[in-house]
């Protein structure tokens, strides 16, 4: 959370917008969206104007965050079938054989019989997307019946792992998995218990909460250490800076401390999972994590957990030729379970004991209810991206294996599979092989989001047609309306910033005309790192440096409310 300080003293008074003027502004928003993607085709967006009106009088701010989504998801999953069918876009009369509702852009698309058009034009696509798709990341609070919802979700979810470790029989795909995580992944296991054997790990704090509820400065008190992690992370070596080692307790195993489940806004619709992580687990978490960053950043150019690019520029040339299939997968973190951790370290059975060390086994939900977890770990856990990750990477090859009937994963060429986090990356011929493999391992691929064929793909963000890039900007919050509303500030000034960049005019204005009412929204130099208005014009400066004589503009910035924390100096 921030605040917004600027050099003049301004007091705006907080404003509270009622949910039918939330609807009217963002209906405005997509109003004059549809006009900038109409001037830019030479689309007269009339038509769908007054269907966008009508159906939001009906159906409110859902027609726009949910409904248009629905039809843009029909859209996406004609172009990959190749022919668009009414069953599609269900809600959305057709004519024609083609949706009423855009159909200036459809008919770009698709040709009279209904079939993907071999000129398909990728601005076509991304207007669609554009208009449809611009709400529907909007983060909402999750209460009500949206929280009892997750809360049935997550737990449901845990108990299907669970019943996919009692019932799984394959031993063929289970033995494959193995040797594909030996061959992939010993030397780094050897590597990191070397690390552990040594105590050379050097343990750190993230930057997210902890289940005590400490503050960042707080985090390095340490009112006590775990039994659980006392073996690999003793904290005499771990947490004597202070000269208090003594001072701590060692907390018995059933006494641990659980997760602490929270359902944070992600979309309208899903709300994502935290399970934060107890203070002294998330500290030593860390040093594995980064240590697995840095080794398989190294070692497999397809598991650079720090660079997305990489998986975008493979994701292009898929849409271009087919020759790479993108795979995204549904609830991947909460999916990965102990069992399938203990494959993937089948090469050092003690690697298994010092993750499991790491891992917290209970969460406590938001009603208060604390459940056994047979999962290895939510997001919260600084393992669970590098862990999930290399798992993800091993299904594939033992996919591609499949595929091609390869008997060795020697055989198969490393640098055709690319994995970060969820993301993932394969050749297109072994798309449907990957895809059986991965739910064979308990994991649930979101077809919606996954495109192995047609000219369609997209990953880590990005979207490509045809080799065409149709990626698209997206309204994260509810539009500001006051500076309290810092977060929602920041989001849509940088929202406005992109649409600038790709002259959607109409939408700048009357951007600029919003966030004015809450701010001195003034002009800067292109990609000026402020809360203010990119323009390529000149910016003239507001002063000129005494000593170097520069140039300097003053706009506002956010900044951190910081929060006092005593040291006792003991």
């Amino acid at each position: 959370m921030g605040a917004v300080g600027e050099s003049e003293c301004c007091r705006l008074d907080s404003v509270y917008l009622s949910k039918g003027e939330l609807m009217k502004s963002l209906l405005e928003l997509h109003t004059n969206i549809a006009h900038d993607m109409g001037e830019w085709l030479g689309v007269d967006p009339s038509r769908d104007i007054k269907t966008m009106r009508s159906r939001c009088a009906k159906e409110g701010d859902e027609f726009l965050i949910l409904n248009l989504p629905t039809f843009c998801d029909g859209v996406l999953y004609a172009v990959r079938e190749g022919a668009f069918d009414p069953s599609m876009t269900p809600g959305f009369r057709c004519r024609g054989g083609l949706p009423v509702f855009l159909r200036g852009y459809m008919d770009r698309l698709f040709s009279a019989d209904s079939s993907l058009r071999i000129d398909a034009d990728h601005k076509a696509l991304t207007a669609i997307r554009q208009i449809c798709l611009l709400s529907k990341k909007i983060e909402r609070p999750v209460k009500g019946r949206r929280l009892l919802e997750a809360q049935k979700s997550f737990v449901d979810c845990d108990k299907e792992v669970g019943n996919w470790e009692d019932t799984f029989d394959n031993p063929t795909l289970r033995d494959t998995f193995k040797t594909v995580s030996k061959y992939l992944f010993r030397d780094v296991w050897y590597d990191l218990m070397n690390e552990v054997n040594s105590f050379s790990l050097i343990p750190r704090h993230g930057p997210g909460a902890v289940a005590e509820k400490l503050s960042a400065k707080a985090k390095w008190s340490f009112p006590f250490w775990y039994e659980s992690i006392e073996r690999y992370f003793p904290h005499h070596l771990y947490t004597d800076y202070d000269g208090r080692c003594d001072m701590r307790d060692v907390v018995a195993i059933p006494d641990e401390q659980p997760v602490r489940v929270v359902f944070v806004p992600k979309t309208v619709k899903t709300p994502r999972v935290i399970a934060i992580e107890p203070s002294c687990r998330q500290f030593c978490q860390q040093s594995v994590a980064r240590f697995l960053y840095k080794k398989l950043r190294r070692r497999y150019r397809g598991l650079d957990l720090t660079d997305q690019t990489r998986n975008q520029r493979m994701a292009r040339q898929g849409s271009r030729d087919q020759s790479y299939a993108t795979l995204d997968l549904s609830e991947a973190s909460d999916r990965v379970s102990t069992t399938l951790v203990e494959w993937l370290t089948d090469s050092h059975p003690e690697v298994f004991e010092v993750l499991m060390a790491l891992r917290t086994s209970r969460a406590e939900l938001p009603d208060g209810t604390v459940i056994p977890l047979r999962k290895f770990a939510s997001m919260g856990s600084a393992l669970t991206f590098p862990i999930e990750a290399m798992a993800f990477f091993a299904a594939a090859v033992v996919g591609i294996m499949s595929a091609r009937g390869l008997t060795s994963p020697k055989a198969v060429k490393l640098q055709d599979v690319s994995v970060f986090g969820d993301d993932i990356i394969v050749p297109g011929d072994a798309y449907d092989s990957v895809c059986g493999v991965l739910e064979a391992l308990g994991l649930k691929v979101n077809t919606k989001k996954s495109y192995g064929s047609g000219p369609y793909r997209e990953s880590c963000g990005k979207e490509y047609f045809a080799g065409e890039d149709v990626t698209i900007s997206k309204l994260k919050k509810d539009l500001p309306t006051s500076r309290r509303n810092a977060q929602s500030l920041a989001s849509l000034v940088a929202m406005r910033n992109e649409m600038y960049l790709r002259s959607y005019d109409a939408s700048v204005r009357w951007l600029d005309a919003q966030i004015s009412r809450v701010i001195r929204f003034r002009p800067a130099p292109l990609y000026h790192p402020s809360l203010s208005a990119w323009t390529t014009e000149l910016v003239m400066p507001d002063r000129v440096d005494p000593r170097l004589q520069v140039g300097q503009i003053r706009r506002p910035i956010l900044s951190p409310v910081a929060r006092d924390y005593r040291v006792d100096g003991r």
